[in-house]
């Protein structure tokens, strides 16, 4: 079809636009050249008149007011692609005055099958959002409901959408909640993203625990628009926090229990326990004929034998409690290895057992460990072997590694004897808790089955490793290694001293002290040591009458009991602080207490050292000696 065009639209004859030019009958008058290129690929010469005949009528009917255009989207198929294009109709004046149509078409197929693009991934969004198990919502500015997803609306327990939209959201909360909540809601719409945790209230009234993640939605210029949120229910958590929470309240108050139920039975078991060891050593000062003496002796083994048992209880509870520490200090084994010669001397002397104890010449004079607890490993496991040897030999060798080495150097110390040996079945359980070689030898040797136990946490904490060695019937072999300093070449080496005397220092100067102690049996037995040591001792039975006692008289020391009646030792000490500001008068804790957390105590309200019971005469007298004079820096004895 051949349409020449009227002047006024040849200037649109090569444009890319489509223009078509109607009658008032809506029939063609004139096609443009993309117009007529258009017509025939994807029209066809018999249905191109009638089409846009049709196409004029239909935009003619639409269009609102004569001058407006009206505008509307077609799909066409062009060579095996679909391709969109927007009409617009123009009401023109022809070349007669006539009213004519002017048809602009505009290819859209890009931005149209952007939008189709666009809509499918908002229906899959929309899609997924609908199926979401969280409860996805848009909120408004005050707090009303946009739009919520169905796990929402039975989360809040809603039968629709419509019965909610538009509600507020705020009507769900209270109390705390809700101000949070409001708060939270005029920052989304600052701008802000977070989260929340608040409480609500379904609409049948059942509380739930909720927490909220939501970013503000904005618009083209910027502008926050909605408030979008992905909330869950957390109520389920939140409780099992709270069970949480007050397990570990209880677990606390019962290590709190724990700790003050180990303290009181220290105390109540090393009170009495001072004046058995204590008593039973003044006896044996004494003249006693044969008999006497080893009914002494008895007491006095047994006494110390309970002090080891006490020991190993308290230890084991601060290894469970994560409390036990260690404390390397420059040390000289060849000293701690002298006092358990002595120590351990007549145990094997009494049962016929040869005791063999070795320090190999590589052994540094001075190594920087923890010379307690290094002790208190050999003589659980040299006790060991002395209780499960009835003949041969029982011994401990320390050796060094070698200084050229390149491991770091270490402690080697084996402990063995020629005793009853551990079962096969056993070796694998002898390090557990309670726990002895052989099934019944607790009825036949006694004991608890904690140092064994102990001595090998005490290893691993102290940097090394406990390993075992045995055939039954034959002897066992304990053999640990513990990394440590060798500090020889920047301090003088140490001396070893021979053991203690036991008799009290000549020459001391006698002083005045005041004794506050309830228990009458220590009494008796601190007093008859100072006393026979030259000192002046006047006794208060509470801590209200060492307050007296200090008023009314002038002392040179004070050995203040901790736990008495009244006043206990700590306020009275506080008490006497105030009145003595300068702090002459040096204060002894004396204490059954021998949790270390104690001690430090009393160091800060002002006791100038710790006495732990049981105490020795000895260990007594050398503290008084130490604090007599100038007042002496607070530290643990």
């Amino acid at each position: 079809m051949q349409i020449l065009p009227s002047e006024p639209l040849a200037v649109l004859e090569d444009l890319d636009d489509l223009y078509v030019n109607l009658d008032g009958a809506c029939k063609p008058i004139w096609l443009n050249s993309s117009a007529q290129t258009f017509e025939k690929s994807s029209l066809g010469e018999s249905n191109a008149n009638e089409y846009f005949k049709g196409l004029g009528h239909q935009l003619k009917e639409l269009r609102e007011s004569p001058g407006e255009a009206t505008k509307r989207i077609c799909k066409y198929k062009v060579k095996d692609q679909e391709r969109y294009i927007e009409w617009q109709i123009q009401s023109i004046k022809g070349s007669n005055a006539t009213e004519e149509l002017l048809l602009i078409g505009h290819d859209v197929s890009d931005f149209q099958y952007e939008l189709l693009e666009t809509k499918s991934k908002l229906k899959h969004l929309s899609t997924i959002i609908e199926s979401e198990p969280s409860c996805v919502k848009t909120i408004g500015r005050d707090g009303e409901l946009i739009d919520m997803n169905p796990a929402g609306l039975e989360l809040i327990e809603a039968k629709d959408l419509e019965s909610v939209k538009g509600g507020s959201v705020y009507n769900l909360m209270e109390g705390e909640s809700l101000e949070k909540f409001k708060e939270f809601n005029r920052q989304v719409f600052e701008g802000k993203s977070g989260s929340l945790d608040f409480e609500i209230t379904s609409l049948s009234g059942k509380k739930r625990h909720m927490r909220s993640y939501a970013s503000p939605l904005k618009d083209e210029n910027g502008n926050v628009i909605l408030h979008v949120a992905v909330t869950n229910e957390v109520t389920e958590e939140i409780q099992k926090t709270q069970q949480l929470r007050e397990s570990m309240e209880k677990a606390q108050a019962a290590a709190i229990a724990k700790g003050q139920f180990l303290a009181n039975m220290s105390h109540e078991i090393r009170t009495p326990m001072n004046a058995v060891l204590g008593l039973s050593d003044l006896l044996l000062e004494t003249p006693l004929d044969e008999d006497q003496r080893v009914f002494a002796e008895g007491v006095h083994t047994s006494a110390n034998s309970l002090l080891k048992l006490i020991d190993d209880i308290l230890d084991f509870s601060k290894i469970q409690a994560g409390k036990l520490e260690v404390y390397p200090r420059p040390s000289s084994l060849r000293i701690e290895i002298a006092s358990l010669r002595q120590i351990f001397k007549n145990q094997a002397e009494s049962k016929g057992l040869e005791l063999c104890l070795e320090v190999s010449p590589k052994v540094p004079n001075s190594v920087v460990v923890d010379p307690d607890r290094f002790k208190q490993i050999v003589i659980n496991l040299l006790g060991n072997a002395i209780k499960f040897t009835d003949k041969g030999r029982v011994g401990a060798n320390i050796d060094y590694s070698d200084p050229e080495s390149t491991d770091p150097e270490h402690l080697i110390v084996e402990v063995f004897d020629t005793g009853i040996g551990i079962s096969e079945e056993n070796k694998d359980r002898i390090f557990e808790s309670f726990t002895q070689g052989n099934a019944g030898f607790n009825r036949d040797y006694g004991g608890t089955g904690l140092g064994l136990s102990i001595s090998n946490q005490l290893i691993e904490l102290m940097g090394g490793e406990l390993k075992m060695k045995s055939e039954f019937g034959k002897g066992t072999t304990f053999r640990f290694t513990i990394p440590v300093v060798n500090p020889q070449d920047s301090m003088e080496p140490l001396i070893e001293q021979p053991p203690k005397e036991n008799n009290p220092k000549e020459g001391r100067k006698p002083l005045s002290i005041l004794l506050a102690e309830d228990n009458p049996l220590n009494q008796t037995y601190a007093l008859r040591i100072l006393e026979k040591a030259g000192h002046r001792v006047a006794v208060a039975e509470n801590g209200a009458e060492a307050i007296s006692a200090f008023c009314a008289e002038s002392f040179d020391l004070v050995l203040m009991d901790i736990q008495m009646p009244v006043v206990d030792g700590e306020q009275a000490t506080q008490e006497i602080r105030e009145i003595d500001k300068s702090q002459k008068v040096p204060i002894v804790a004396v204490t059954a207490n021998a949790m270390k957390e104690a001690k430090k105590r009393y160091l800060e309200i002002g006791m100038n050292s710790v006495l732990s019971k049981p105490f020795t005469k000895e260990e007594l007298l050398e503290l008084i000696d130490s604090l007599a004079g100038e007042p002496v820096q607070a530290g643990l004895s």
